[in-house]
């Protein structure tokens, strides 16, 4: 998703905040750093500043995965204690691990393993969290991770 910065003396006709809308009111973790620039332009523009319940956005959105023959990984023990671990059919490139208000807990970059992968959540508080794990071929999931201590 792309938005347009609109430079002074430019003008917004009704499709443009409409679309806005659209982008701010939709997953952070599907659509990235776009919902972030449209709630930026949005309160810019309307002089608020709305909350916008991210949890609940990215539930109602469906992960672009493609499935074959059942799940694109296997995350177990859920719940963890220390250690998750991840078994793949898709290269993984990329672990993100976030909280219930989408704060960075954890993010492991260059990953590209295929098979098993091991993440420490030994320092990671007891709770609820959100591990997306994004593919070589561009495809993630999004997978819910219960901590225990």
């Amino acid at each position: 998703m792309c938005v347009n910065v609109y430079l002074k003396g430019d003008s917004l006709n009704i499709g443009d905040i409409t679309k806005l809308t659209q982008i701010a009111n939709s997953c952070p973790l599907a659509n990235g750093d776009a919902v972030y620039g449209a709630r930026g332009m949005l309160s810019s523009l309307t002089f608020t500043d709305p909350i916008y319940d991210d949890h609940q956005l990215c539930q109602q959105s469906t992960p672009r995965t493609k499935q074959n023959n059942g799940s694109l990984h296997s995350i177990y023990p859920n719940p963890t204690y220390s250690v998750i671990n991840v078994s793949n059919t898709r290269m993984v490139v990329q672990a993100t691990l976030l909280d219930n208000t989408d704060r960075l807990i954890l993010n492991v970059n260059n990953l590209d393993r295929l098979g098993e992968l091991s993440l420490n959540v030994d320092s990671v508080p007891a709770g609820v969290y959100y591990l997306k794990l994004d593919n070589q071929d561009e495809t993630y999931t999004i997978h819910k991770i219960i901590v225990i201590k």
